[in-house]
């Protein structure tokens, strides 16, 4: 089994994708086993590195897949798990929003309302 493309992999669906990751590690249990009983030559032991590199490609289609399927869920939702929410800077992330920012307590309206700013025409 050579390495394949992620293009490939990405159009498979999860069952297909549990079956190739199945292969990959049966593959990987061989090339051990005549790793340990030195059978294999140059050729499998150098296999062993392009076979685990795989094993951890389909496993991050998988996880990709998962991820994505979460963000459709959770779309809407007013709640979204810690590790689907934007990885932003500690401070934006407590920054004020725009609605916190603009809102006005009862004395702070009336003040508003009751003096506003004058307007002046200047003359040159």
């Amino acid at each position: 089994m050579g390495k394949q493309q992620l293009s490939e992999l990405r159009t498979k669906t999860p069952e297909e994708l549990k079956e190739k990751l199945d292969e990959y590690k049966q593959e990987l249990c061989r090339l051990r086993v005549a790793q340990v009983t030195g059978t294999g030559g140059q050729a499998k032991l150098a296999k062993i590195r392009t076979v685990r590199k795989s094993i951890a490609q389909v496993f991050t289609i998988i996880s990709e897949n998962q991820r994505e399927n979460l963000k459709k869920y959770y779309k809407n939702s007013r709640y979204v798990p810690y590790d689907l929410q934007p990885t932003l800077s500690r401070k934006l992330r407590r920054k004020l929003t725009n609605e916190q920012v603009n809102l006005r307590t009862k004395r702070e309206q009336k003040r508003i309302n009751n003096f506003p700013l004058r307007k002046y025409a200047v003359t040159s």
